[in-house]
């Protein structure tokens, strides 16, 4: 996942990501407990294409118009993602890493 870099309150410059952060909160108070820094917060709140789910998303859009098929009817939200699995509607193959459409 790329990284970004923020300017923290003191000065230091943090690699920030959706789901990490280099700053010394997050390292040694925030990830043990499952918690964001305010430098993750700031990410997920003004940088939201790069959420995993989105970056997955279009991901399977990609490989589903590669195959000719629109993408109006793709899910776009975990749950309806995973509908999709649940019904055989789409199936990952981690071999060639892609998505392909049943019909």
């Amino acid at each position: 996942m790329n990284k970004i870099k923020i300017k923290g309150s003191t000065g230091n410059i943090y690699e920030v990501d959706w789901n990490s952060c280099t700053c010394p909160h997050f390292i040694y108070r925030c990830k043990s407990l499952g918690k964001s820094c305010k430098h993750i917060d700031y990410v997920r709140k003004h940088y939201p294409k790069m959420n995993p789910d989105v970056q997955q998303i279009k991901k399977i859009n990609k490989d589903l118009f590669k195959l000719g098929v629109h993408t109006d009817n793709v899910p776009y939200t975990q749950e309806e993602l995973n509908e999709f699995r649940i019904t055989g509607q789409i199936i990952y193959d981690r071999k060639v890493d892609k998505y392909y459409l049943l019909e």
